[in-house]
């Protein structure tokens, strides 16, 4: 099986359902799901390239803090309030459909392949 980029969904909510099943339908390889509240504990067996997380949800802070702990790590933070994602880092996106989230998710998969120096 092809290497490709490690896309980790982070929580159990409708959001991240409505994610996983996105992906799924579009065929995007390497996602993995896991709870917020374990993501410190897994964070260097899963090795994520890519985390998507709802923002404000309870445990997001402690999902913004693995920015420090590894360069090349791209976040994307989900507020379903108020229909935008931000890419932590990066910028801010309105979405109003699971298409402009695939479409952001594809850039930055795109993005870190065109990166040069580290390899995972």
């Amino acid at each position: 099986m092809e290497k490709g980029p490690r896309i980790v969904l982070l929580g159990d909510s409708i959001l991240m359902d409505s994610v996983a099943e996105c992906l799924a339908v579009r065929r995007v390889p390497g996602v993995l799901r896991t709870a917020y509240s374990s993501i410190c504990d897994q964070f260097e067996f899963l090795q994520p390239d890519l985390i998507i997380f709802e923002l404000g949800f309870p445990y997001s802070d402690r999902a913004i803090a693995l920015l420090a702990r590894r360069s090349g790590l791209t976040m994307i933070g989900l507020d379903l309030d108020i229909s935008r994602a931000i890419v932590l880092g990066g910028c801010q996106h309105v979405i109003g459909s699971m298409e402009d989230l695939h479409q952001i998710v594809q850039a930055e998969i795109q993005r870190q392949e065109s990166w040069p120096g580290e390899v995972n």
